[in-house]
């Protein structure tokens, strides 16, 4: 697979078992060769370093997929399938709801972005958590192609 041109690198990343109760001992930092998190297309860019750049896939834990994207730095990335945790596909062929988990500095977040083309177009909604664990609304965004739109 060529991209205009530039060379190819494709990484996989693989789930990692931090701490794990086997046999009776306790494992650290055990790597599962049998589990993939991601499997990523890149390209070179600038001082001999990588940008993601092309399709990739990720994958839960339980090794069901997760998410089909594209990026792309010219034309912005493009969000194709993705399913739930319950593997609902809850995107298909770039329309419907994207979700996403980030775990920052406090603690848990997520976003839920509206598709369609394949781009993020409609309302993003971001939620954290409090310090009782519950959810509630962050901030609310309108997209556009890709593009945050001003309020």
């Amino acid at each position: 697979m060529k991209l205009e041109g530039d060379s190819i690198t494709i990484q996989k990343r693989f789930y990692s078992q931090h701490l794990k109760f086997e046999n009776g001992v306790f494992v650290l930092g055990e790597k599962k060769e049998d589990r993939i998190e991601a499997i990523e297309t890149y390209i070179k860019w600038g001082n001999n370093r990588l940008m993601q750049e092309g399709y990739s896939e990720y994958f839960y834990e339980n090794g069901h997929k997760r998410l089909e994207v594209i990026y792309s730095r010219r034309k912005g990335n493009r969000y194709i399938n993705q399913w739930d945790e319950n593997s609902e596909q809850i995107l298909k062929s770039g329309n419907g709801i994207y979700k996403e988990t980030d775990f920052g500095i406090n603690g848990l977040d997520s976003l839920i972005y509206e598709v369609k083309d394949s781009l993020f177009h409609g309302e993003s909604v971001r939620y954290s958590k409090n310090e009782k664990g519950e959810f509630y609304i962050k901030s609310i965004q309108n997209f556009e192609n890709n593009r945050l739109v001003s309020l």
